[in-house]
C-alpha cells in the first residue's frame, strides 16, 4: 500500500505487476523498482513465514 493505493507483484521469476489500484504510473514504477531491489529478501521472509 502506498498513498491510498496498492499494487500486487509476482516475483517468482521476473518482477511483474499483477494488479494495481489507485496508484499513478510514477508510484507503480517506484514500487516495482523497490520490489526488484528487495526480491531476495521478500522471498526469504515469505519462506520464513509460511514454511
Amino acid at each position: 500500500r502506498y498513498g491510498g493505493g496498492e499494487a500486487v507483484f509476482n516475483i517468482e521469476n521476473e518482477v511483474e505487476l499483477r494488479e494495481s489500484q489507485g496508484l499513478k504510473v510514477r508510484e507503480l514504477t517506484k514500487a516495482q523498482m523497490l520490489a526488484e531491489e528487495n526480491k531476495a529478501m521478500i522471498i526469504q521472509k515469505w519462506h520464513e513465514h509460511f514454511d
